[in-house]
């Protein structure tokens, strides 16, 4: 018995530990202002949050200013546990008006003053209706990594703005979430991120945010729509605020492109958020909502309610009630492109109808009006339910020649069109049902269906140009490790092995050094982080260029030089990356770097001059020299001890270079421990890392 006690005990906390595991915690928040217009939307959002069985706590944060704050009722200041956040909505330092400066300032005062104990944070707007829960391990989240909506607009994460704003950041070389080449995530609407990681984006956030609309290139720049003459200062400034924040932390994003729909538009799969910032209309009914229509709405107003046409300062109560879920008839897609169109209003009576039963004098319009918005609820629930059952598998080929034009690449070009159509061709999904057998019949899309790719570029691909020779001749796009690969090969059937060692080595060591060198930088104190990030740089790109240049160099070894035809893709694509990774250099180097790299030829900046830096078509011995040098930038005892390994001839001192790199990664973790240090913004403190310059102080 003496022994079993013990053993029991260890057992439950075994399985407490277990528990826990089982699901990651979530905390949601939605960032407001102190205004009749968001407590009803603040309302319909508390209630979709439990309708929708998202797990973890919700929390309105609400920036007010003083005066805002005096002005609301008690009612409306505690219908959902809320956090009083400063406004920005008037700049305190520049006086600019801009209400986006709300959301990350709340979320900085939020992260300072309150105990997060969720592993995750779910950022999402006040003008949402959430359907499905948002959970971390079937999304994607973890840590470095969240999930977001995108953005295609977004073209200023590729192009001169992140250059001037986050030239420091390592272009990516994938299109999960924008282009190859981008220094941040084309991403919005909502955000679910780990707690850590946002508290290393947040602050960041904020500056961002203040740069890009001061910038005087943005209006052109950003993609904005309303941004249309010189001067305009970008409304989107926080989604680029956000998004460089988080390149800048070395925070990617996962997509996920059905997850938020406007209500109304048809719907290929079931949406996890219904964002009613547009007007609603539903076919061949006069009912429209729109959310501009009811800045002034009350709904804390008890009844007598005029619903049909209330007079300007009198609207409050309910809202006019939307068709009847019952009534609506047609195509299974229509169907449930009706029921979402109305989900939002009858959520919100519903909302309001739970407060009313609760505060108001009964009355017969009180017990009409709220017995139907509870009907309509239950209706549309029930109507929902059926039509989302008789949905087909979400992961699945829309058309014949999916296959086809993802072996072309349009996963890569067409990402969200392919996404809806394409989804199984793009291994983006894992099907519910088993795919089709060979010689199964398999749908086409209509032409109408179809011009979405034509939009999306894909025009060759529709006039039928699927044939297996001209798919493979277009399927160019390969990534570094297996053009790196390739190249080796080509250098001789004796040295394949052994590039193949230094390529894969090199790589890896290259993109964890990214990260340890550009941690290390901002660990580094407050009078040496200049000198830090110079030595960062300085190693990521000697690491990054041996990697990327040793296909060049076994070429070279074998031909004794370049070819004199056409220039290798791979080669302008490795030229080109290198072009964009100077934050030292300014705009018209780059320029000048990137008009060489279309020819084939390395650019040699001026700075580099003087030390004879190039490749070009030199030696792998030389390609050896070269790499010494530029490693001697990141600080004496790396240079003493790489040169004497760089020495060692042809392949032989690559392979030995490639162990000496990952002996460096086994002290990487040690340096990229974080720690949280106050940040001064206005007269409160919010925490940032160690070293970072982003903080505010007013």
């Amino acid at each position: 018995m003496a022994l079993c006690r013990p053993l029991l005990g260890l057992m439950l906390l075994l399985g407490l530990a277990l528990d826990g595991e089982a699901g990651s915690s979530v905390h949601t928040v939605f960032p407001t202002e102190c205004t009749r217009y968001f407590t009803w939307q603040s309302m319909g959002m508390m209630l979709s949050h439990r309708l929708a069985g998202q797990p973890g706590p919700l929390t309105r944060i609400m920036s007010c200013t003083h005066e805002e704050l005096e002005a609301m009722s008690p009612e409306e200041r505690n219908i959902c546990p809320t956090h009083v956040a400063p406004s920005y909505t008037v700049h305190p330092r520049t006086g600019d008006i801009y209400s986006a400066y709300n959301k990350p300032v709340a979320v900085i005062d939020w992260l300072a003053r309150t105990e997060v104990k969720e592993e995750y944070v779910l950022i999402i707007d006040a003008d949402m209706i959430m359907l499905t829960p948002f959970l971390p391990d079937e999304v994607g989240a973890s840590r470095g990594w969240a999930v977001s909506a995108y953005f295609s607009y977004m073209k200023g994460v590729n192009n001169e703005l992140a250059l001037k704003h986050v030239p420091e950041v390592t272009p990516r070389n994938d299109t999960l979430a924008g282009p190859r080449g981008r220094r941040g995530d084309m991403v919005g609407g909502f955000t679910l991120m780990h707690s850590e990681d946002l508290r290393r984006v947040a602050p960041l956030w904020l500056k961002y945010s203040e740069d890009v609309r001061f910038d005087p290139d943005a209006w052109t720049l950003s993609g904005d729509h309303y941004s249309v003459n010189k001067g305009d200062r970008p409304w989107i400034s926080e989604m680029y605020g956000y998004s460089y924040a988080a390149s800048k932390s070395d925070v990617w994003h996962h997509v996920d492109h059905s997850a938020m729909l406007y209500p109304g538009y048809n719907v290929k799969v079931l949406p996890k958020v219904l964002h009613y910032g547009l007007k609603i209309e539903v076919p061949n009914t006069p009912w429209v909502f729109d959310k501009h229509y009811h800045y002034d709405f009350d709904a804390m107003m008890c009844p007598p309610w005029d619903l049909n046409d209330p007079p300007a300062g009198k609207k409050g109560g309910l809202f006019p009630r939307t068709p009847h879920p019952d009534s609506f008839k047609g195509s299974d897609s229509d169907v449930l492109r009706d029921l979402l169109a109305i989900q939002t209003v009858v959520v919100l009576n519903a909302a309001f109808c739970e407060r009313h039963e609760k505060a108001c004098p009964p009355s017969e319009q009180l017990s009409t009006e709220c017995a139907a918005a509870r009907s309509t609820l239950d209706a549309l629930q029930r109507r929902m339910k059926e039509q989302v059952d008789r949905m087909p598998d979400p992961c699945r080929n829309s058309d014949t020649r999916c296959e086809g034009w993802a072996k072309a690449g349009e996963c890569q070009k067409n990402e969200g069109w392919m996404a809806d159509y394409c989804s199984l061709a793009c291994a983006g999904c894992k099907p519910k049902t088993p795919p089709a057998r060979p010689g199964t019949k398999a749908p086409v899309l209509t032409d109408g269906e179809g011009a979405g790719l034509k939009k999306g570029g894909g025009v060759g691909l529709l006039r039928g140009a699927t044939d297996a020779g001209v798919l493979a001749g277009k399927d160019t796009a390969k990534d570094a490790g297996a053009a790196t690969v390739d190249a080796a090969k080509d250098a001789g059937a004796g040295a394949t092995d052994a590039a193949k060692n230094v390529a894969t080595g090199a790589v890896d060591a290259a993109k964890d050094a990214v990260t340890g060198a550009v941690d290390a930088a901002k660990e580094a104190t407050a009078g040496a982080v200049d000198a830090a990030k110079e030595a960062a740089t300085g190693a990521v790109d000697a690491a990054k260029d041996a990697a990327a240049n040793i296909a060049t160099a076994a070429e070279d070894a074998v031909s004794g030089g370049d070819s004199g035809g056409a220039v290798p893709a791979e080669r302008v694509e490795r030229l080109r990356a290198r072009c964009t990774r100077q934050p030292h250099w300014s705009m018209g180097a780059v320029k000048a770097c990137l008009a060489a790299a279309s020819k084939g030829r390395e650019y040699q900046h001026p700075s580099e001059a003087s030390r004879g830096a190039g490749v070009g078509s030199e030696t792998v011995r030389t390609l050896g020299e070269r790499t010494r040098r530029l490693v001697a930038g990141a600080g004496q005892s790396t240079a003493g001890a790489a040169g004497s390994v760089l020495h060692t001839p042809g392949i032989l001192g690559f392979v030995v270079w490639a162990l000496v790199l990952l002996v460096l990664l086994a002290s990487l973790p040690r340096v990229r421990k974080s720690l949280a240090t106050p940040v001064a913004l206005g007269n409160r403190t919010f925490f940032g890392r160690r070293g970072d310059k982003s903080g505010r102080s007013e």
